[in-house]
């Protein structure tokens, strides 16, 4: 069952890459799981790196950090991801996956 999952869970990763690698602007997945390329990124550099920073996250795509902003706010709208304030420097934002994401 275990290797069944994994090959599962492999068989997406393939397909959200192809989709967010592909010449298609919008992966459309029914529901409230229709995607633009770029927060198809934003979700898997989030999900391979859990806790990074928003400024990380535009200086990996050399984008300005309000381009992540919008988007990271736009996919924490939709429930994919969520931002924590970093303890230690409370001017920082922490970024993870959600359940859903």
């Amino acid at each position: 069952m275990k290797m069944e999952t994994e090959n599962i869970m492999k068989s997406f990763v393939q397909l959200i890459e192809s989709a967010a690698n592909g010449k298609k602007r919008i992966l459309d997945l029914g529901d409230d799981m229709t995607f633009y390329r770029g927060e198809i990124h934003i979700i898997k550099v989030v999900g391979d790196y859990p806790g990074m920073y928003i400024s990380e996250i535009a200086q990996r795509f050399n984008v300005t950090r309000a381009v992540i902003s919008k988007t990271i706010k736009k996919l924490e709208t939709r429930g994919f991801i969520i931002k924590e304030e970093v303890k230690a420097d409370k001017k920082k934002l922490a970024v993870y996956l959600t359940k859903k994401g």
